[in-house]
């Protein structure tokens, strides 16, 4: 940011799809392709592998890979972003996408030293473990298993206020001048799930059949 710039006060932005609101004529799209979301998620996972079993834990955050392992609705790549609530079911009905976005998750956490499933830090770190000041990946990550609703949800955003405790020391997570707290803010359930508005078609009985909402709201694994 230029010199003397203000960071913007952190605000907890509604999915991109409900900005329309009601009485709004929603947009239309054509059904998710899923094949782009799967072949990329499952060609990084294999390099991930690899890098976990050899303990490059840093080299795994050097790459490039946010917008397909953790679709938001406004990423800078707009051919993986979720556009309605349709297609995130649409993700979350194929098992193998749908297995392929915990380990995702479970996997670049690890490499900053987090337990998802503990909830916890890694004490010892392994190797390369820890923290790499990458705020705009981890605000991703929580705003995708927000807008999924996802089991980890909760880990990752204890993860997220310990980061912002220690290693943040209270300041900001921020890209540029843009305030990333909205992270810390995250509730769940978050409004509007499981309204399907902005699907260009009605998602097939048997997918809705697939897809398991707890009684809090939440996307059971």
């Amino acid at each position: 940011p230029s010199r003397g710039a203000r960071m913007a006060p952190v605000q907890l932005r509604p999915p991109k799809w409900e900005k329309h609101g009601s009485g709004h004529a929603q947009p239309s799209f054509r059904p998710l392709n899923l094949e782009p979301f799967k072949r990329q998620q499952q060609r990084q996972l294999a390099e991930w592998r690899g890098f976990a079993s050899d303990g490059q834990w840093r080299e795994l955050h050097n790459g490039h890979f946010d917008w397909w392992m953790f679709p938001i609705d406004d990423g800078s790549q707009p051919q993986y972003n979720v556009r309605c609530e349709a297609d995130i079911a649409h993700l979350l009905a194929d098992a193998e996408w749908a297995g392929g976005y915990a380990e995702g998750v479970r996997t670049c956490v690890r490499a900053w030293g987090w337990d998802a499933d503990k909830g916890v830090r890694i004490e010892p770190l392994q190797g390369e473990m820890g923290w790499t000041g990458w705020d705009v990946r981890l605000a991703k990550i929580v705003r995708s298993l927000w807008l999924f609703q996802h089991p980890l949800f909760d880990s990752i955003q204890a993860y997220a206020h310990s980061v912002h405790a220690v290693e943040k020391r209270g300041k900001p997570f921020a890209y540029g001048h843009i305030n990333l707290n909205e992270i810390l803010l995250m509730q769940l359930p978050r409004p509007g799930r499981g309204n399907l508005a902005g699907a260009s078609a009605v998602l097939p009985r048997e997918l809705g059949a697939k897809l398991k909402i707890s009684g809090e709201g939440r996307t059971e694994a």
